[in-house]
């Protein structure tokens, strides 16, 4: 649209300016389009499904809007012609005259150009102490730790733990598989050595309730043969030694229990789920800026016909991307200038923003 107003407003016919239009910010449109459909397809790489309707649906959005500005608005234009202009002001600009947009950025731009060596350190310097915060991302899923003071879930959670220690709000849970029908001796051993675990505060059932829950009939399932133990930590559901907790019951306590007594034993619940997929989109980071930054790259070298334009424009998302999300780190997870901002607490980054 801004090419066709200056194209007019310089003299050429309502068509040709449209065609002028289509010819030099169409294009630019048409890569733009794709570089962004390219970087919200990216999340497919991740190979997680619910992602896959959003992603979807944002990249038809910018693919439609791409169209009606390479379509539509072309032929709109033509037909409309001076009309689409608008009503020209008083102080607007005259029809056969071309007007330089923006002296006070073109002034800016020629100051940058004038010592171009000292302004790219300098942004440079800017960007890395703005991403200095990321090397200390920590990444997992708010809970209602980061709720406002005073509101019912807050206070709920602070009365949980305080009373039953942080570990409660965020507690595993371990399914079992016994080798024999109603097998009380091996699900007390497990039970034992799941309890005597680092970093773990109680389970339930413990130890001495194993015979009462035997007696029960329907405590095993209906063969007799499946169990369930709830283990609380000792550290609050956000916090590093809860992930650290998990990896080690399952790599070194159940190995172990599972050799000394036959069973299987299988760590879950909403926590290790949690837990889980952020190590999911953790690994599939890499591959996920990999595809992105790459496939950008590809689509300016057909644009630009260049290697260092499109090169540069890779380094800058990079370094663009660290610096946000070390701004981010400093604010949401060290809580810098949190009552400034409003922010009530403190904690993790969501994994897939």
């Amino acid at each position: 649209m801004n090419r066709f107003r200056q194209a007019v407003l310089a003299g050429h016919q309502p068509k040709a300016a449209a065609l002028e239009s289509v010819g030099t910010a169409g294009r630019a449109v048409l890569f733009a389009g794709a570089t962004v459909i390219i970087a919200l397809l990216g999340p497919f790489v991740l190979r997680i499904n619910f992602f896959n309707g959003l992603t979807v649906a944002a990249a038809l959005t910018v693919l439609m809007v791409m169209l009606s500005a390479l379509w539509m608005l072309p032929a709109l234009l033509s037909l409309l012609g001076n009309k689409a202009l608008g009503i020209r002001l008083p102080w607007g600009k005259k029809p056969g005259r071309t007007h330089p947009e923006g002296k006070r950025w073109a002034h800016y731009g020629h100051n940058l150009q004038r010592r171009p060596w000292l302004t790219t350190i300098g942004a440079i310097a800017i960007i890395v102490v703005l991403a200095i915060p990321v090397l200390s991302l920590r990444q997992g899923f708010a809970d209602d730790s980061g709720k406002p003071e005073g509101s019912s879930s807050r206070i709920a959670y602070d009365l949980m733990s305080s009373g039953f220690g942080p570990g409660v709000n965020g507690p595993f849970f371990a399914a079992v598989k016994l080798p024999s029908a109603n097998d009380a001796a091996v699900l007390s051993t497990i039970v034992a050595g799941l309890g005597a675990a680092e970093g773990v505060a109680t389970t339930l059932p413990t130890p001495e309730m194993i015979p009462l829950i035997a007696m029960n009939p329907d405590a095993f399932g209906p063969d007799g043969t499946v169990a369930t133990i709830m283990i609380t930590p000792t550290s609050a559901p956000q916090d590093e030694e809860t992930t650290a907790l998990l990896d080690r019951l399952r790599s070194e306590v159940n190995p172990g229990l599972e050799a000394s007594t036959g069973a299987e034993i299988y760590i879950g619940g909403a926590q290790a789920i949690t837990s889980d997929f952020t190590t999911v989109l953790t690994d599939a980071l890499p591959i996920f800026l990999l595809v992105v930054v790459g496939l950008g790259f590809l689509a300016l070298v057909l644009l630009f016909r260049s290697l260092l334009v499109p090169l540069t424009a890779a380094l800058t998302s990079l370094m663009s991307f660290a610096a946000a999300m070390g701004i981010t780190v400093a604010v949401f997870q060290w809580g810098w200038l949190s009552g400034p901002l409003g922010i009530s607490g403190t904690g993790p980054i969501m994994p897939f923003l």
